[in-house]
């Protein structure tokens, strides 16, 4: 298990993959976590550490970038005063790059997000990094079922993976884990379609998010133990 100290505040940042319509409430208790890997997470990390209590937030915003991220990062990050912080982010620096934004390239990317962690690590110099691998999957059966081309798709999977290399050299250079979404993901695919695990080639489905939860877990559990 992981274990959390009543002073540890765990903060899920990302995308539409963390965001799981989540609501904004102080009332209701149910949602604020929202649904998908995340709140797998939040329950087993609340279960076991329930006599201490840690804060679990999640402030994924569907839609964002990795500068979208950094540009709300005072109330979503620096507020909360993190003590672990775990970011999914890169599919939709990839998406509005292929769109013809320059300033969503991969290399853009790499900057921002190390700027972004930069000034984290100067604001709370003890976090915990935990940076999961960004990922994109192509089925023959989303052309059509989502209107797309065979060639933007693949250009798609090109950008998105030259974007997870470099998610995976910033948690080298940073010391941060590394959770290997996509490799995870991966070893799953004998055993069922495709869409039955990322049901449109960016989200995942109930099945793929337990595959992200189980490999979050494993890692990071393993990565602490080590420290």
């Amino acid at each position: 298990m992981i274990y959390l100290k009543d002073t540890d505040v765990v903060l899920f940042q990302g995308d539409s993959i963390t965001h799981g319509n989540r609501i904004e409430s102080d009332f209701d208790m149910n949602h604020v976590i929202g649904h998908g890997y995340q709140d797998f997470l939040a329950q087993q990390l609340g279960l076991d550490n329930i006599e201490r209590q840690p804060q679990i937030h999640n402030r994924g915003i569907s839609g964002d970038t990795i500068q979208m991220i950094a540009a709300r990062a005072k109330k979503d990050i620096f507020d909360l005063k993190p003590t672990i912080l775990s970011i999914l982010a890169g599919v939709n620096n990839g998406y509005f790059y292929l769109k013809g934004d320059e300033e969503c390239c991969p290399e853009k990317f790499n900057l921002a997000y190390r700027k972004l962690l930069d000034d984290v690590v100067k604001a709370f110099p003890d976090i915990k990094l935990i940076i999961c691998q960004p990922f994109r999957y192509f089925d023959e059966s989303y052309i059509e079922k989502y209107n797309r081309t065979r060639e933007d798709e693949l250009k798609a999977l090109e950008v998105t993976a030259q974007i997870a290399q470099y998610a995976e050299q910033i948690a080298n250079d940073y010391g941060a884990v590394f959770v290997r979404f996509k490799d995870a993901l991966d070893s799953y695919m004998d055993k069922a379609p495709l869409p039955h695990i990322v049901w449109d080639g960016i989200h995942p489905t109930y099945v793929g998010h337990g595959i992200l939860a189980k490999c979050w877990l494993e890692t990071v559990e393993k990565a602490f133990e080590e420290k």
